[in-house]
This record gives structure tokens, C-alpha cells and sequence, in this order.
């Protein structure tokens, strides 16, 4: 499969496998610790943020518990990093995507030169 196809459809699995693909080792394994960073920060945000939305939920009387209780307390908590954190995945996806294309294509020609 040529790499200006195999190289984006890759990215979009996780940014970064496109950039590996085209043999930019440094670039490729930047962008798949910061996407591994990015997803580990956000879970573990989300999941303190949980617990602590839980929490101030078993305060409230029994009757008064429930999952919309849940979702007022999770937004009082705030879920605002979650959308920077989502906003910066989406920047690095698209980034790795476009690179690793435009990286595929330019090594397709030079391979397709060599061999004619």
C-alpha cells in the first residue's frame, strides 16, 4: 500500500503511527507519548473530577440523588480542561494526519522516480 494512503489512515488510529510509517522515528514518537500524555491526563482528570462530583452527590439526602444530581455536580466541579484537552488532541490528530500525507506522498514520488 502506498504510504501517502497508509500513512494518514494510521494517524488516525493514534497520531504519530503515519510519522513511524515514514520513518520520522523522532516525530512519529513525540506525537504518540503526547497523545498517550494527553489521554492519561485527561482520564485521570476526569476520574478525580468524578470522585469528588460522587462525593458532594452522598451529601445530598437520599431522595435528592440522582444521575442529573451527578451531571450539575460535574459541571460545578467544571469540565472546561476536558474541552482544552480535546481541542489539543484534535490540533495534534489533524496535524499528524496532514504531515503524515503530505511526508507519504513526497516519499511515493521519490520511490516511483527511483524505480523509473
Amino acid at each position: 500500500m502506498k504510504r501517502a494512503v497508509a500513512a494518514p489512515l494510521l494517524s488516525i488510529l493514534l497520531p504519530g503511527l503515519g510519522q513511524l510509517v515514514n520513518r520520522q522515528a523522532g516525530k512519529g514518537a513525540a506525537l504518540v507519548a503526547a497523545s498517550g500524555l494527553i489521554a492519561l491526563l485527561g482520564v485521570g482528570l476526569a476520574l478525580y473530577k468524578l470522585n469528588k462530583a460522587a462525593m458532594a452527590l452522598l451529601e445530598l439526602p437520599e431522595k435528592e440523588r440522582s444521575i442529573e444530581a451527578l451531571s450539575r455536580a460535574m459541571w460545578q466541579e467544571g469540565v472546561g480542561y476536558l474541552v482544552v484537552l480535546g481541542c489539543v488532541f484534535l490540533a495534534m490528530l489533524v496535524f499528524s494526519i496532514w504531515d503524515a500525507y503530505r511526508v507519504g506522498k513526497r516519499l511515493d514520488r521519490e520511490a516511483t522516480a527511483k524505480e523509473g
